[in-house]
């Protein structure tokens, strides 16, 4: 069984942790604007030796198992994905990151975690970081802080198919990228790139790249029927909707 644990509440510490690539290393104006726009949301960001220095892989995994372990923090958030958080998964220890679980939202190589984590029975959200969702720009986009509220503080939110988006947002190194709004463009509208007839199956979310690792190690996978139920409805996600399979007469993904 997996569950997600508890959601925040305002005025709960969090940690920020850099336990893939260090974004904050090569652009620490960005982690700063990230830091004080998660203070915005009413939680207390909480650094750890390696948040903004690059570790090696035990460096890295003592930081996320300090996080995990430490009761007066209730979630945890990474800075950045990268390429070989893959590396740190074996430092850590099972039994100091389940002691006291906590909602981590991550994406790209955060998939590791997420699915590390999965294995071990705490259920995590995919998607954010705060350098890319939170740093840059005037302000935030509306569709992050949404988003990140659900995922933390838990709640509905619908997924509805963006007319504009912000994807190729201002150069990290420019002067310009905390002040300076990404181009608004329109959005590419959604298409289904499986084969053209209609398809039920287990959903699980992550990056390609990083499940293809996971793959490739063969370590932290069950079996396949293990992930039997891991869907969610169409057009909309709950915070805890992680937590359980839905019921048999739910409508199914196609």
């Amino acid at each position: 069984m997996v569950t997600l644990p508890s959601p925040v509440r305002p005025g709960d510490r969090v940690a920020v942790v850099s336990p893939s690539w260090c974004a904050p290393e090569h652009f620490p104006a960005i982690h700063e604007q990230a830091l004080d726009r998660i203070r915005e949301l009413g939680l207390e960001p909480v650094e750890y030796p390696f948040t903004r220095v690059r570790g090696t892989p035990e460096q890295r995994a003592s930081d996320l198992m300090s996080a995990f372990e430490d009761e007066s923090i209730k979630a945890v958030m990474a800075t950045v994905g990268g390429s070989d958080q893959i590396t740190v998964l074996k430092h850590l220890d099972p039994a100091r990151m389940l002691a006291h679980p906590k909602r981590f939202p991550g994406y790209s190589d955060n998939t590791n975690l997420s699915n590390w984590l999965w294995f071990h029975g705490i259920g995590g959200v995919y998607g954010g970081s705060t350098a890319v969702h939170l740093g840059p720009g005037p302000r935030v986009d509306p569709l992050h802080p949404d988003s990140l509220k659900a995922a933390l503080f838990g709640g509905d939110l619908v997924l509805t198919e963006p007319a504009r988006t912000r994807d190729f947002g201002v150069e990290w190194a420019s002067p310009s990228v905390l002040v300076e709004a990404a181009p608004d463009l329109p959005a590419s509208p959604w298409q289904w790139s499986g084969p053209s007839r209609a398809v039920t199956g287990t959903v699980w979310g992550g990056c390609l790249e990083s499940v293809e690792m996971t793959l490739a190690v063969g370590r932290w996978v069950h079996p396949v029927s293990a992930y039997e139920g891991c869907v969610v409805a169409p057009g909309s996600v709950r915070g805890d909707a992680v937590t359980r399979p839905l019921p048999p007469d739910a409508p199914q993904p196609r």
